[in-house]
């Protein structure tokens, strides 16, 4: 399918971008903050610092610019997006003990705009009173047509509404929609409705949240970088790739090594103020181990040479496992990914009027759940909910083929592990740069993270049979029908067919002042480094219970702001 050609006779607008494909092309090679990665909270915090017309800024990404690329900006098409690998890594894990064995897909953005409590941290200012500001700055709520704050879609008092970043409900009513607010009328003690999963309280079922603004994607890029890519004082340079930060003074790393690739020549450049990691969950622990940044014993065991002791670099990984359950559905629906015709009349009713079926996601609402605090998981295992608000899991319901482009009419359930037990880690393979990092997920080494998920199965199976789908759902699908809810072949069942929800965090993790664990302080510096900060989803040492995408906006708010206060900006 055409879709890039398709995209191009639309003549859509894009910003007269200062982004440089080479390092010759820079018209400068002094800059007082150099920023390493220019995804999600990169791009915030060039945003944020280049508002000082003083202040002089280059982001390093190593991919490709985020402009002219239909599959960024349509919806629908960002399923597409892993799949096709261009803007992608390409990650995979390590063989997982408790997947039986399996290696899984971890999808990390490669491309401008990336994939977007105090007591743990010693320090008020991440708190939650003092962060809902941070998530409010950086929101523009869109309504939608046919979703309004009078209806109870969602609660305005939890939202921004003058920040770069539109978001919104989808405007996409799908066909199960219907049925799944019914089941919260017919069973609201077990599943009740939310006005809103972000304001707080999630536990129950609400329309889904996306960052999607007149009918349009948005990111980083769309949002912070774009509006401002002509500033003089800021610089991108796209398809290079860091390598190393290299200590500049004692104790002090502001100069970062890259390259394009394994054969061009690698530069240097030193900034005068700061160097900001900001790579990613993966990327950054690799970047700090390939410069002698981590566990001495273990960077001497793969012939990197210790130069600063930081042992938690790469350590603390937790992401969401990702089950997937489905039923036979007796009703046909359109479904994009194997309707041919109805895809491109679909993408040309966008490219007209940003208007139709591609202006949706994946599924319009979402579900939030505890286990009851008596429930017999806990007499053997700790809960790792974060406390009484806090989802054990969560639950995406789809039919649209948008999870698995089944022809089949099809009812597909995701559910996300929120706050897993279990603890992976980013560890070096080799001493090339340039060589993907080993990805240990962790996957069920803790019991409780199975038995939430065995729970979780139970719980999906009461909402897709009840009385508002009798006449929708027919024989179960996956795991087979003959499968106990209480049985071994469950247990086999998700070993086996467990994904990624590829919303890591921790590898870089924050903590207290005086923590001898832990990455970065509070102000998000290199734990005994001078110049080097990290401001990124591996900062963040426990899992949000959510998506990290808002939650990482909303760190790379508040580090702009730390980042300010240290050098008087503004």
């Amino acid at each position: 399918m055409c879709w890039q050609f398709l995209f191009y006779l639309a003549a859509l607008s894009c910003a007269a971008a200062k982004i440089y494909e080479d390092f010759s092309e820079l018209p400068s090679k002094d800059f007082d903050f150099i920023i390493a990665g220019g995804g999600t909270a990169g791009l915030v915090v060039a945003n944020r610092l280049t508002e000082d017309p003083r202040v002089k800024v280059l982001v390093i990404e190593a991919g490709g610019s985020h402009q002219g690329i239909i599959d960024l900006q349509v919806p629908w098409l960002s399923s597409r997006l892993r799949s096709e690998g261009i803007f992608d890594w390409n990650t995979t894990s390590t063989p997982q003990p408790g997947l039986n064995g399996r290696t899984v897909p971890y999808s990390r953005a490669r491309v401008l705009g990336g994939s977007s409590s105090h007591k743990i941290t010693g320090d008020e200012g991440w708190s939650w009173k003092e962060m809902i500001p941070y998530f409010k700055k950086t929101e523009r709520w869109a309504v939608a047509p046919g979703h309004g704050s009078e209806q109870g879609d969602f609660d305005p008092r939890a939202h921004g509404f003058r920040g770069p970043l539109g978001v919104s409900l989808s405007n996409v009513r799908q066909f199960t929609d219907a049925l799944v607010i019914q089941t919260t009328k017919d069973l609201p003690d077990e599943f009740p409705f939310i006005e809103d999963a972000n304001a707080g309280r999630p536990i129950g079922v609400a329309w889904t949240q996306f960052t999607i603004a007149n009918g349009t994607r948005t990111s980083s890029a769309t949002a912070y970088l774009d509006p401002v890519v002509d500033r003089p004082n800021l610089n991108v340079l796209v398809n290079s790739y860091v390598t190393r930060v290299v200590e500049t003074s004692k104790g002090s790393f502001r100069t970062v090594e890259f390259g394009q690739n394994q054969t061009t020549p690698r530069r240097q450049l030193t900034a005068t103020k700061e160097l900001i990691l900001s790579a990613g969950v993966i990327g950054t622990p690799q970047i700090l181990l390939n410069s002698g940044i981590g566990d001495p014993k273990e960077l001497k065991n793969v012939g990197v040479q210790p130069v600063f002791s930081l042992p938690s670099v790469g350590k603390n990984f937790s992401n969401e496992p990702s089950v997937p359950f489905s039923w036979a559905a007796n009703e046909t629906i359109l479904n994009l990914n194997v309707n041919e015709t109805a895809s491109q009349e679909a993408l040309q009713e966008w490219i007209t009027s940003r208007t139709g079926p591609m202006t949706g996601g994946s599924e319009s609402t979402s579900a939030y759940f505890r286990l009851p605090d008596n429930s017999s998981v806990f007499a053997e295992n700790a809960d790792p909910s974060a406390g009484p608000n806090t989802p054990h899991f969560g639950i995406g319901i789809n039919a649209n083929g948008y999870f698995v482009a089944n022809p089949d009419p099809t009812l597909q359930v995701r559910v996300e592990i929120s706050e897993p037990a279990s603890r992976g880690s980013v560890t070096l393979k080799s001493t090339d740069p340039f060589e993907p990092p080993l990805l240990d997920l962790g996957y069920f080494l803790a019991p409780v993270d199975m038995a939430i998920a065995k729970e979780s199965f139970n719980t999906v199976q009461r909402f897709v049979t009840g009385t508002a789908w009798k006449e929708f759902t027919l024989n179960r699908i996956t795991p087979p029908s003959n499968v106990a809810a209480d049985s071994d072949d469950l247990v086999q069942y998700i070993r086996n067919s467990t994904g990624t929800a590829s919303h890591g965090i921790g590898t870089t993790a924050m903590s207290a002042r005086g923590a001898k664990h832990g990455v970065v302080d509070p102000d998000l510096r290199a734990k005994g480094i001078s110049g080097l900060r990290i401001v990124d989803a591996g900062v963040i040492p426990l899992s949000p219970s959510a998506n990290t995408q808002a939650p990482v906006y909303a760190v790379a708010e508040r580090a702009s702001d730390i980042i300010e206060a240290a050098w008087n900006l503004k």
